[in-house]
């Protein structure tokens, strides 16, 4: 898991927390479509509340024999906004505009259907010894 990080988020500083941020999110996204939190697992912090409820999402689905399809990113953002913090974290806020996302029950019915939506999207990051760790993600509707 380690391994498949880009190698621009493998560096202490604002672009490589960006990076990193970005790949982040689109794990998150893929974790649902796969019903796998392995990556949420190896990249967040125990108490990332987002990370918890990514997890419960993915359990609803295994229990309900679900599957979410859809709910790709993109981030038009050229460069986010945020920074080291005084505590010592680094925050970033960036533009994710999120392609339509379908549930779908084992009997193949659509269940929800959300629609393409664009979010402002803050991800909360430590830097541990050698990688980012994420901390929390709040995202509001832009």
């Amino acid at each position: 898991m380690l391994a498949a990080i880009p190698e621009a988020a493998r560096v202490e500083s604002f672009p490589g927390a960006q990076a990193f941020a970005e790949y982040f999110l689109d794990q998150a996204s893929t974790a649902l479509v796969k019903r796998d939190s392995g990556a949420i697992d190896v990249l967040a912090d125990e108490e990332c509340v987002y990370c918890a409820n990514v997890r419960d999402s993915i359990a609803s689905l295994e229990e309900a024999g679900s599957t979410v399809s859809g709910g790709d990113s993109v981030y038009p953002w050229e460069v986010a906004s945020g920074g080291l913090q005084s505590d010592g974290t680094w925050a970033v806020r960036l533009r994710a505009e999120t392609a339509p996302i379908e549930v779908t029950s084992a009997a193949g019915d659509t269940t929800v259907a959300v629609p393409a939506e664009s979010a402002d999207v803050t991800v909360a990051l430590r830097w541990q010894v050698d990688r980012w760790q994420v901390l929390e993600v709040v995202a509001e509707v832009a």
